[in-house]
């Protein structure tokens, strides 16, 4: 299936634009950032607690017949309201921008949503990191970035080919950091095999 989507999040910024895949997706401030840079958005999301009444009444006037207003207090992010809209419309792949940066407990939380939706082609993107949860299967990991790393969420079996660091079938645990900042080996893209288990898979710049 390929019907793109990018949910745009609150620190999104004009860096990330050209990450954009698809229609958008706006999720409280990052759905004012779009209107501002007029982005078009199929659907916007929120409590809108991050932005100002004017800017909430602007987006409402225009997006009436699409615009999800979600309570302060509730049991899922405004993220994961619009991460399980998208899913729902049969969006893929789904980009995620302006996830990362900000509150370590946001950012957590969105990880864990990427683990729980392993196997659906989900980013998380920034101009220096692409982070994506993978389950068994092989992938190849293109020299996109200076370094990638690899965790398993729960225990994992996975080999690695032409990477600094290589593996064979090795199995690793939870919490196990042994993937930590890995590097490609003479620019060549990295196999990667993953025999058991769900992993994170990191790609990053200094």
């Amino acid at each position: 299936m390929n019907k793109p989507a990018t949910l745009l999040l609150t620190l999104v910024n004009e860096d990330d634009i050209p990450f954009i895949q698809g229609v958008c997706i706006g999720v409280d401030r990052g759905a004012w950032f779009a209107e501002e840079h007029r982005l078009p958005m199929t659907h916007v999301f929120g409590d809108f607690d991050s932005i100002t009444n004017r800017q909430q009444s602007l987006l409402r006037d225009k997006y009436s017949d699409h615009m999800i207003l979600l309570p302060t207090q509730k049991d899922v992010s405004d993220a994961e309201a619009a991460l399980r809209f998208a899913l729902e419309q049969g969006y893929q792949p789904i980009t995620i921008l302006g996830g990362i940066g900000g509150r370590s407990d946001h950012f957590y939380a969105l990880l864990n949503l990427l683990v729980q939706n392993a196997g659906v082609p989900i980013s998380m993107v920034h101009p220096k990191q692409m982070i994506q949860a993978l389950i068994p299967g092989e992938y190849e990991i293109a020299p996109t970035h200076s370094y990638f790393s690899i965790f398993p969420q729960g225990e994992a079996v996975i080999t690695i080919e032409n990477a600094h660091y290589s593996l064979q079938k090795k199995t690793l645990q939870a919490y196990d950091t042994l993937g930590l900042s890995n590097t490609w080996k003479d620019g060549k893209t990295v196999n990667l095999t993953i025999h058991q288990g769900t992993v994170l898979l990191f790609l990053t710049n200094d």
